[in-house]
């Protein structure tokens, strides 16, 4: 906690007016990631002429960082794993994987939209596909790095998205 907070510029004090433990700034700093990353993501979906463009886009060496990369996944790994042992901090991991969701299935709801065509099986079950994805992939680069290449996510949902649209 001392590292932290003298790196944080703030006392023992002023750290705990604003987080009652150590996990609420873990959670508080991967809200932050998530959520630059979802806006990221929206600006770059937005500006997209097409949906190859978009998942193009999804190579973190194409768009701008919006946080730490392989870190977070990791410090995203560990806090999944503490929340399983810890029921009150399982709930705040849980309602976040909610918002997370609801990200994700904004970001859906636009494609469905834009090509004028349901999502086969049904938005649910493919907002959950997208995020056992992401999920995976992390996991995977954490353990084997090198086998992880930039693009694998975006090339994953390309193909998906062209068996669905054809």
């Amino acid at each position: 906690m001392s590292d932290i907070c003298a790196k944080a510029g703030y006392t023992r004090g002023a750290f705990y007016s604003n987080f009652g433990t150590l996990d609420e700034i873990v959670i508080s700093l991967l809200e932050e990631h998530v959520e630059a990353n979802f806006v990221t993501m929206q600006k770059v979906l937005d500006d997209a002429p097409n949906p190859d463009v978009f998942f193009s886009a999804m190579d973190p060496t194409l768009r701008p960082a919006s946080g730490p990369g392989l870190e977070s996944s990791v410090l995203y790994m560990e806090l999944m794993l503490h929340a399983y042992r810890n029921p009150d901090t399982r709930a705040r991991v849980v309602s976040r994987g909610a918002i997370d969701r609801a990200n994700i299935k904004t970001i859906l709801e636009q494609f469905a939209a834009d090509t004028g065509r349901d999502i086969p099986g049904g938005i649910d079950d493919a907002v959950e596909l997208v995020s056992a994805l992401d999920l995976g992939l992390a996991l995977q680069a954490m353990l084997e790095p090198e086998r992880q290449r930039s693009s694998l996510q975006g090339d994953i949902l390309a193909t998906l998205h062209g068996l669905w649209a054809k």
